[in-house]
This record gives structure tokens, sequence and C-alpha cells, in this order.
């Protein structure tokens, strides 16, 4: 099970990703406009227990976006605004 949070939300397009997992798992981060498009993504890398990534995304338009976190074999995905 893992707990997931991303604030703040809406941003100006800095935020953070974080949260508690179980164990030592692979974690990589992706956030995706509206169409589908990758605008960011992360390196694959080892978290153990909690994590904490910050996301700068400045110089991205105002939109909505969705981040996409691949945790060991699950996938999370959740919508923010940049204004």
């Amino acid at each position: 099970n893992a707990s997931i949070l991303i604030k703040p939300n809406p941003n100006k397009g800095i935020f953070t990703v974080e949260g508690k997992i179980e164990g030592m798992q692979l974690i990589q981060i992706d956030v995706l406009n509206s169409i589908g498009q990758i605008m960011y993504s992360s390196k694959p890398e080892k978290v153990d227990f909690t994590f904490s990534h910050q996301v700068n995304m400045r110089h991205a338009s105002p939109d909505v976006y969705f981040v996409r976190i691949y945790l060991g074999a699950s996938i999370f995905q959740e919508k923010i605004v940049i204004q």
C-alpha cells in the first residue's frame, strides 16, 4: 500500500510529490499534458519507505496536467492545475 500526496495543487509550476510506501521500490514520475504528451519525466530511482520529489515546471503554460507515478508494479495518476 502507498500513500501519495501532491502539493500544492493548484500551483505556479513547482510542486512536490511525496509519499509513504512499504519497503524499497523503484519510482518514476511523469507529468503529461491534456493530450498525453510527456512534459516532465524523472529518472527512475530507488526509494525506501518515504519519498519526496520536487517537480519544476515553471516553463509550462497554465493548464490541467496529469502526474503519473510509477511505483514498483503500480501506477498512480493525479490531476494537477498549473496557474
